[in-house]
């Protein structure tokens, strides 16, 4: 565990407390990895059109963003977790 190894300073937690937050914590990053690739996959083409766009310009202001984003008729993603999404790098 990472959590409370500051330099000098013991943790004012047992070892166990920091495993369960350690374990919460990757899964909910792992989650958050998942669901977001998932949404970047399940919307190539708004993140090509995006990137063209970067390309041509270098820089975009959101309501340019947001007028890729709306003329797409992408629908909001709203999907919990893409469980089938492998995490690079786990131990």
């Amino acid at each position: 565990s990472f959590l409370g190894a500051q330099a000098g300073q013991d943790a004012d937690y047992s070892g166990q407390t920091a495993d369960i937050i350690d374990k919460e914590v990757k899964a909910l990053v792992n989650r958050a990895y998942r669901r977001a690739k998932d949404c970047l996959q399940s919307n190539m083409d708004i993140l090509h059109d995006v990137s063209l766009k970067l390309i041509e310009k270098e820089n975009m202001d959101g309501e340019e963003f947001e007028k890729i984003i709306l003329g797409s008729g992408a629908q909001q993603y709203t999907k919990d977790d893409a469980p089938e999404i492998t995490v690079p790098y786990q131990n």
